[in-house]
Formats: structure tokens, C-alpha cells, sequence
């Protein structure tokens, strides 16, 4: 009996130094395996005028920018955002979103990744983007009290004939569960 006991041990500690190694590199590049029924969140690494990003190797910010709780509504024939001033008031603090990635998490999965640009950018992203304001006081760029995440900034031929990823059932189910979707 001590014999087994002698081998058991050892592979049962080697097993659970694996699977907790295995879970700590989940988190180098984001919340894959969070809870999150929606969420937006800013993407670490710089893709900012890289063609082919690879969604699922972006590394990802510990936090979301926003997730369901702040969300009022989501309008979702204008993929419009709305949340309460207290959000918003929060969300002014994020300066330094000009030309950075965010990916959207639908059901704790990454479904598809755009930038945050401004109506000055001269960058044509055909992925989604969150138009950002200059702030009054020293015209860094936030975002305004509602988000609209616009198909692209695009001005080329044949957008049309490619997939909206903003229109995945994925994102819709998860709105729909959260009781923030308005058709």
C-alpha cells in the first residue's frame, strides 16, 4: 500500500502543477474562459495599422472597458451603446484610446476585434470602430456618452459583400440574456 501511495502522489502533484500552469497561460492573452455574458475590452498589444491580426493571440486588459452592469441598453440596428452618466464620468478617464485595439466577448469568447479611432484618422480600417472625441479641456480623445461601434472606417469598394461581425447571434443571445438588447 505504500508503494502505490509513493507513486500516486508524486503524479497526482505533477497533474495538478500542469493544469494550474495550463490556466495561467490562458490569462496572457485574456478573459477566454471568463463568466463575461458582454463585454468590451482594450487590446494590450499595438495593432494599429497591422493588416491580419490573429484574434485569439491579442492580449487583452485584466478589466473590461465596459461589460453588461454598465450598460443601459444596446441598440442593436445602430450597434449603439448607452449607459448611465456615472459610466460615462468613469469611462472619460480612458485618454489614451486613440488608435488601440478592443475585442468584443460574447459568452466569455473573443468574437471579433476593431480600434478606436477618431474622424481625423487617415488609417482606413475595415474591421469595427469606436469613434472617440476630442476632450474640450485638452483635446485628448474619450469617449462620448454613447458608443457606436461603426462597421468600419472604410471608404473602399466590397465591405458590403463581407460578413458584419457586430451582427454574430453570439453577441445578440448574450445582450438578449443580460435584458439590456433593443431590436
Amino acid at each position: 500500500m505504500k508503494d502505490k501511495l509513493a507513486c500516486i502522489i508524486p503524479i497526482f502533484l505533477t497533474m495538478l502543477c500542469i493544469s494550474l500552469s495550463c490556466s495561467n497561460n490562458k490569462s496572457t492573452t485574456g478573459p477566454e474562459d471568463s463568466n463575461d455574458i458582454f463585454a468590451i475590452y482594450i487590446v494590450e498589444d499595438t495593432i494599429y495599422g497591422k493588416g491580419e491580426v490573429g484574434l485569439d493571440t491579442l492580449k487583452l486588459s485584466k478589466q473590461p472597458l465596459l461589460s453588461c452592469s454598465d450598460i443601459t441598453s444596446y441598440i442593436w440596428s445602430k450597434h449603439q451603446i448607452n449607459y448611465s452618466e456615472d459610466v460615462h464620468k468613469q469611462l472619460k478617464g480612458f485618454t489614451d484610446l486613440w488608435r488601440k485595439g478592443f475585442v468584443v466577448i460574447a459568452e466569455g469568447k473573443k468574437i471579433y476585434w476593431g480600434l478606436f479611432q477618431s474622424y481625423l484618422d487617415s488609417y482606413a480600417c475595415q474591421n469595427p470602430v469606436i469613434i472617440l472625441f476630442p476632450r474640450e479641456t485638452d483635446m485628448k480623445h474619450i469617449l462620448s456618452s454613447t458608443i457606436y461601434i461603426r462597421r468600419s472606417y472604410f471608404d473602399g469598394e466590397g465591405l458590403e459583400a463581407e460578413p458584419d461581425p457586430r451582427s454574430d447571434a453570439r453577441i445578440h443571445n448574450a445582450l438578449e440574456k443580460a435584458g439590456v438588447l433593443v431590436p
